[in-house]
């Protein structure tokens, strides 16, 4: 997921650290110049990505987080009523006489 970044990254000399577990990557944000932070920055946006956290020290990129879907919801099922059968009964005699 990260190849890409990694190997800009690398190609640029800067530190990083792959998280898999938490889905990220941590950059060494302490030893890069503000050339190099912006062209970080414009990568990780242009590539889909997020930045998590930065400040001085470091910077997290991961993928955005996907929108969680609605659950699937079991119809529930209701018991029919007498007033339910007779409103049932009442419609299907006025259907039949159309």
């Amino acid at each position: 997921m990260f190849e890409d970044i990694i190997a800009q990254l690398e190609s640029m000399g800067v530190d990083f650290e792959e998280m898999p577990e938490q889905n990220s990557l941590s950059v060494n944000v302490s030893q890069m110049d503000k050339t190099q932070l912006i062209e970080v920055l414009n990568m990780v946006y242009s590539m889909g990505m997020t930045v998590g956290q930065l400040d001085e020290s470091v910077m997290m990129i991961g993928n955005p987080t996907p929108v969680e879907s609605e659950p699937d919801l079991e119809p529930v099922a209701e018991e029919e009523t007498e007033e339910d059968a007779a409103q049932m009964a009442a419609l299907d005699e006025a259907m039949s006489g159309m």
